[in-house]
């Protein structure tokens, strides 16, 4: 019955009103920890989002990322590698896994 439950946790795409995440094997997954990226505080009037692909390794942290594209250029790039970097996976048999990741930077109403 627990590894029923565990099973149920795993997925291979996550949409949040914050970010999204893509397994790029399309192998199950779950995230332990998430941290939400900090706002710069000179773009408090602007919106964008930066793709990012990660590299995790066996016991889920998160080893490098490497920005895809991101709008504005720049802007929000500091922001969200420092939050994926804090990110944690479920462990893995695999010794790398990558992950597709977007954050969005976007004003409430």
């Amino acid at each position: 019955m627990i590894e029923f439950l565990l099973a149920a946790n795993l997925v291979t795409y996550l949409n949040n009103p914050k970010y999204e995440v893509e397994s790029c094997s399309v192998t199950p997954f779950e995230l332990v920890t998430v941290t939400d990226p900090m706002w710069p505080t000179d773009t408090f009037e602007l919106e964008g989002e930066v793709n990012l692909r990660a590299y995790v390794d066996s016991a889920g942290t998160v080893i490098s990322s490497d920005i895809v594209t991101s709008t504005p250029l720049r802007i929000f790039d500091r922001a969200a590698k420092r939050a994926l970097a804090k990110w944690k996976f479920n462990k893995s048999e695999a010794n790398e896994r990558c992950f597709n990741v977007k954050f969005k930077f976007e004003l409430s109403d």
